[in-house]
């Protein structure tokens, strides 16, 4: 639910750049029970939590949005329908996320560039000894060329085998069908109704910073992020992005649990030091008059290091509405 998408785009980055086939050439995943509320029927009433921000002359409401999901999910609740109707202006973590293109694209040009070394290298000779045995049985598995891994920076390869982790947990959760199924975002459809009111739409960051959180990670901080990613860890859990009821409820208990299944270098590369930077544009926001809908993902917003624990540090009062 965070990273602006970018992880969705990890789930098709072995089709687009690692295997030669169209496909992902995954492992059979451990059997699992169906989820028992597929895409349209999550909640009967969809509530997301929603919080404010305001003083005199400003209201910044945060939402937190899940960046992909079935499109018969209904998510949408009265009081967030008020908000899009009222708002001068809304706020993505990037602005790109509210373009068609972004959802139904992998990766640029420049991501997919920036992945790559200047010269392929080993792969399996720049990773520790121990990591060696359990990195080749899971690129043997996923049946690419190894030579395709080893144009990747460390951080790259993470990231594409938490993708491809995350298939096969999707697979075996939700099957095949769902998968394959229309995909929405919040972001895309709260970009086209500012669109439609012809109000501004801006993001807090940019997408080469968001994957310079990854690319700037110490080396040791990359083989951490390695090893999760073949414990099954990675980037977190996708349960609410693909069985959206956790979030659709509001639950930010249960999405506070899932962004902890995240490895700490990931907490706080891709959470904790990302939120700091938006506080401090939240704080600076405030003294300008008007009415935000500040929509990042909702892992952002929940648990001790959230944005709104980082505002109340600086003495700023934040209430949830919703």
């Amino acid at each position: 639910m965070t990273f602006a998408g970018r992880y969705r785009a990890g789930l098709a980055l072995a089709a687009t750049i690692f295997l030669a086939t169209p496909a992902v050439a995954l492992q059979p995943a451990p059997a699992a029970p169906p989820a028992t509320a597929p895409a349209a029927a999550s909640v009967a009433e969809p509530r997301p939590a929603i919080w404010l921000l305001e003083d005199e002359d400003t209201k910044i409401y945060l939402f937190g949005t899940t960046h992909a999901f079935p499109a018969t999910v209904r998510w949408r609740s009265p009081r967030l329908n008020e908000i899009v109707a009222t708002a001068d202006e809304l706020v993505l973590e990037i602005a790109e996320q509210g373009s068609a293109d972004f959802a139904s694209s992998s990766m640029s040009a420049d991501d997919f560039a920036r992945m790559l070394l200047p010269e392929p290298s080993p792969i399996l000779d720049r990773v520790p000894e121990t990591l060696r045995p359990r990195l080749r049985a899971a690129l043997d598995a996923i049946g690419a060329p190894m030579e395709r891994w080893d144009r990747m920076h460390i951080w790259a390869a993470a990231f594409a085998l938490s993708g491809i982790r995350a298939a096969e947990e999707a697979t075996a959760r939700f099957g095949a069908d769902a998968l394959r199924a229309e995909q929405s975002s919040a972001e895309t459809v709260l970009a086209d109704a500012f669109r439609q009111r012809g109000k501004p739409i801006s993001g807090v960051e940019t997408g080469d910073a968001q994957l310079g959180a990854l690319a700037n990670l110490s080396m040791e901080d990359q083989f951490a992020f390695l090893e999760a990613a073949l414990d099954g860890r990675g980037m977190g859990a996708v349960g609410n992005d693909l069985n959206a009821g956790t979030w659709t409820r509001g639950d930010v208990d249960a999405i506070a649990a899932e962004m902890a299944t995240m490895p700490p270098v990931l907490i706080q590369a891709l959470l904790v030091n990302r939120n700091r930077t938006w506080t401090t544009w939240l704080t600076e926001r405030l003294e300008r008059p008007g009415t935000v809908l500040f929509a990042v993902g909702a892992g952002h917003l929940v648990g001790s290091d959230s944005v709104q624990v980082m505002l109340a540090a600086r003495g700023l009062t934040v209430r949830r509405i919703d």
